[in-house]
């Protein structure tokens, strides 16, 4: 959105933009530009080298904080910042201070939702899990052949374990490649991934 908006609009339109931090510092964990080469004719996106190459900085996990905010009204945006996903960013408590504040309500009658942190696996478990389902290879199967080795591969692993898969998959949605199975997802949480010494490392 570049377009000027009316007075009256313009007047009630804020952004609320999620900056990711661990241990004091922002994250350099989300996408926030790209630079790619061209493809050869012959290119083979299975097992040729990717062209598009990601650069990272502050954001959400999917949304740059750069570009989380309307252009003409730059002094108009809420940031917050802390360890979340920008799927579960509503369930932020400052996320929904930061709503009840525009609104003009009092602090002191605001009922947060105080929601669980949602259990997910790491993302090397997860990529792990999914070459595990890839070696079954079942494309050449029929139908019920297939459900039958995919069932049995899954009751190898407990629902608690499937659930932590399940809420991997959720937060990763809409994330680029290369945050989960590329050079990032290798490093960890890039930017801010250790804490200082005499502390144990967090995820």
């Amino acid at each position: 959105m570049a377009s000027k908006l009316s007075t009256g609009i313009a007047a009630k339109f804020y952004n609320i933009r999620g900056v990711q931090t661990a241990y004091g510092a922002n994250v350099a964990g989300t996408v926030v530009g790209q630079t790619w080469s061209l493809a050869p004719r012959n290119f083979d996106p299975d097992s040729d080298k990717d062209p598009i190459v990601d650069s990272f900085g502050s954001g959400d996990g999917v949304i740059p904080a750069w570009s989380a905010r309307f252009a003409f009204l730059s002094n108009q945006v809420k940031t917050v910042t802390g360890d979340f996903e920008h799927m579960t960013m509503m369930n932020y408590q400052p996320v929904q201070s930061a709503i009840w504040e525009l609104l003009g309500l009092p602090m002191n009658a605001m009922k947060p939702v105080r929601a669980k942190k949602m259990a997910a696996a790491t993302r090397a478990d997860l990529n792990q899990f999914l070459q595990g389902l890839k070696a079954l290879g079942v494309k050449k199967q029929s139908p019920k052949q297939r459900a039958i080795a995919v069932r049995k591969y899954l009751q190898k692993f407990d629902p608690e374990r499937l659930q932590a898969f399940l809420g991997r998959v959720y937060l990763d949605l809409l994330k680029s490649p290369s945050q989960k199975t590329g050079l990032f997802a290798r490093k960890g949480r890039g930017g801010a991934q250790r804490k200082p010494k005499g502390g144990s490392r967090r995820r």
